[in-house]
């Protein structure tokens, strides 16, 4: 994969929030969640357009209408909890504990840009998925 950051005086340089994904810090030697979570501290998404929720789902190789019904996601709730799912489970569909938390800031960052009127239930996906990695992993 080909990153989108640079590295300028020691520096890695994005263009927006949706350009950086863990995978691709890996390899420039950023931690996990941790240095994402750094990283995106200090750049906010702007537009729902740089949170890129369909795009990070593509670059895990998922589509996010699959990945919905299989977290319980409907348009205004949601209706599974941390005990419905699995470790072996989540790892199988390649859900790891960085991109749960990935997944989970954006839909804080979507809750925050629309105060929750364009996705109702952005707010309760991010607790969902937040609530699963503190049980499951």
């Amino acid at each position: 994969m080909q990153s989108r950051g640079r590295l300028a005086g020691g520096k890695l340089v994005f263009r927006s929030v949706k350009d950086v994904t863990i995978d691709m810090l890996r390899p420039l030697g950023y931690v996990g969640a941790r240095g994402l979570a750094w990283l995106r501290r200090r750049i906010a998404p702007k537009s729902l357009g740089e949170v890129n929720l369909k795009g990070t789902f593509q670059g895990y190789g998922m589509k996010l209408a699959d990945e919905g019904k299989f977290f319980g996601w409907n348009p205004s709730s949601v209706s599974k909890s941390a005990s419905d799912f699995t470790k072996e489970q989540l790892l199988a569909r390649g859900w790891t504990k960085e991109r749960l938390l990935e997944v989970a800031e954006k839909y804080e960052w979507i809750n925050k840009l629309t105060a929750g009127h364009r996705n109702p239930s952005a707010a309760g996906r991010a607790a969902q998925l937040r609530e699963i990695v503190e049980k499951l992993f």
